[in-house]
């Protein structure tokens, strides 16, 4: 029989592998680099960009819209969209020059995840590309966020994918048809490993401040039109943040509480 000390020793272990896996992921972009402020329509490229916050070290903003013009902001560390009548946001990297090549499972890695600010819209749709254009539908992931998605990480697994990601060249992020008045933030888009079940907030850890991420999760479904994209409090992956996730956290916190 496993003593309780070496019981608790095996998770410290454990939890900290975790906390270590994660630090390696690879930074798409956490718009801390490359601040900008422009109103569509404009297609405008950042080059000479620090490769650390954003990959292959350029990005292209694209804006359109049926109307007046949107607004990009990249400040303080988060990427702000507004939109005037319809408009539409379009990032790219490896839009200047290819990506090289990158290989997305380095370290395990088997996600993209995408952590959200502030949604001020109830319908926006939005895709996510890897290697592909963006020219159909059908290629990459695709989902719809919501105003109930304040402050969400969503993860959207390599397998709903339909090309692999272990040499990219390109990595595109659509929104699109976003209505007059509405708007949101990204903090970040990185790649990551498969977290703790409980781990809501996605820091390595499972304790009390994941108890507020799911608190303001709760009740969000991404499962409806979007089956290949989990939020982060979705613990068994079901689809929806609710009380089942929250007995997970529930039965993983004491144990967790023995890490410092």
């Amino acid at each position: 029989m496993v003593s309780k000390a070496l019981f608790t020793a095996l998770l410290a272990l454990l939890l900290s592998l975790f906390g270590e896996h994660q630090a390696r992921a690879i930074v798409i972009d956490d718009f801390s680099a490359g601040e900008i402020d422009i109103d569509g329509p404009a297609t405008q490229d950042q080059t000479d960009l620090d490769p650390a916050h954003v990959i292959g070290g350029s990005r292209r903003i694209q804006l359109g819209q049926f109307g007046n013009g949107s607004h990009v902001e990249i400040t303080n560390d988060q990427l702000q969209f507004n939109s005037v009548g319809w408009g539409y946001v379009t990032l790219t990297y490896g839009g200047t020059q290819a990506l090289g090549g990158v290989d997305l499972t380095a370290d395990g890695h088997d996600r993209i995840r995408i952590k959200f600010g502030n949604v001020t819209t109830n319908y926006t749709p939005m895709s996510l590309y890897v290697n592909l254009s963006p020219s159909s539908s059908s290629n990459g992931v695709s989902w719809q966020a919501a105003q109930a998605w304040d402050g969400i990480t969503i993860e959207i697994p390599y397998a709903g994918f339909p090309s692999p990601v272990t040499a990219v060249q390109k990595i595109v992020f659509d929104a699109f048809r976003n209505q007059a008045g509405t708007g949101f933030e990204i903090e970040s888009i990185s790649t990551a490993g498969p977290s703790l079940a409980g781990d809501f907030n996605r820091d390595g850890l499972v304790n009390g401040d994941d108890v507020g991420q799911w608190m303001q999760n709760n009740g969000v479904v991404t499962s409806v039109y979007m089956p290949k994209v989990f939020a982060g409090s979705d613990a068994n992956l079901d689809g929806r943040v609710d009380g089942a996730d929250f007995l997970t956290w529930q039965r993983l916190a004491g144990v967790q509480s023995l890490t410092p």
